[in-house]
């Protein structure tokens, strides 16, 4: 699906010519799609990997570039033309989004974190200083719960409840065993991503901008086509009404 996207974007831009019925057809609002296409990719690959049981240190990973996929989406949203568009139940979804993958991120980094303790006997404030991080995007996430689905809501509520646990275990286990110092958060190193997803091109040899134009066209519904040809006929009577009046007038 990202793929297809892509060549009707690139397809898009590289011609001037090209009609654009729809605001969903622009460059801005087609990126946000192939952004979407892909964070739910990477989605799969995150389920996979933790069914899987692979490392906290990947998972971390992999949960990051989920969160910057959905801040790729934020930062398109928050321009034209789809500022103007996007109504806030899915601005609201994708800021959760963004802020429960990141709190998942650095929540998998601070059990990388304590198991490097156990070799090395050091570091684990820092464990707990990514541990209060991801609480702070949890409660960034927690702002939007009243536009939210309840599937989401629950999401959020068994993250909040697994890594608050979490934090209480890690701060008994330091005042009574490793008596680490917390760094500030500014001193906590940055997350690191991988993206285990990309858009693929297609494989078929479609040429000419008014195929893919018309394979995305067509899922326009009928009913909606016809009313902007309504809106259009009307739009061309009254400018030719006016045009009309003002040649009068001269």
């Amino acid at each position: 699906a990202a793929g297809i996207l892509t060549m009707v974007r690139d397809q898009a831009d590289s011609d001037a010519n090209v009609r654009r019925d729809s605001p969903d057809f622009s460059t801005d609002t087609l990126t946000m799609f192939i952004n979407l296409m892909l964070a739910q990719a990477q989605v799969c690959f995150y389920e996979k990997a933790k069914l899987d049981g692979l490392g906290a240190k990947v998972m971390s990973k992999l949960a990051n570039q989920i969160s910057e996929n959905y801040s790729e989406i934020l930062s398109m949203i928050n321009r034209d033309p789809l500022n103007k568009m996007v109504d806030k139940y899915f601005t609201a979804i994708m800021s959760m989004q963004q802020n429960i993958f990141k709190a998942l991120a650095y929540y998998w980094m601070s059990k990388n974190d304590f198991a490097e303790v156990e070799k090395t006997s050091s570091g684990f404030g820092i464990g707990i200083a990514r541990l209060k991080l991801g609480m702070k995007f949890l409660t960034r996430a927690s702002v939007h719960t009243s536009l939210a689905s309840k599937s989401l809501n629950d999401t959020l509520n068994h993250v909040q409840s697994v890594m608050s646990e979490a934090l209480q275990k890690a701060e008994e286990r330091n005042f009574k065993i490793y008596m680490d110092v917390i760094p500030n958060e500014d001193k906590v190193e940055a997350l690191q991503s991988v993206s285990l997803v990309q858009a693929v091109p297609m494989k078929d040899d479609i040429t000419g901008w008014d195929t893919a134009f018309e394979v995305l066209n067509r899922l326009i519904p009928a009913e909606v086509r016809a009313m902007l040809d309504e809106y259009k006929g009307r739009l061309n009577e009254v400018l030719n009404t006016q045009a009309a009046k003002v040649a009068a007038s001269d």
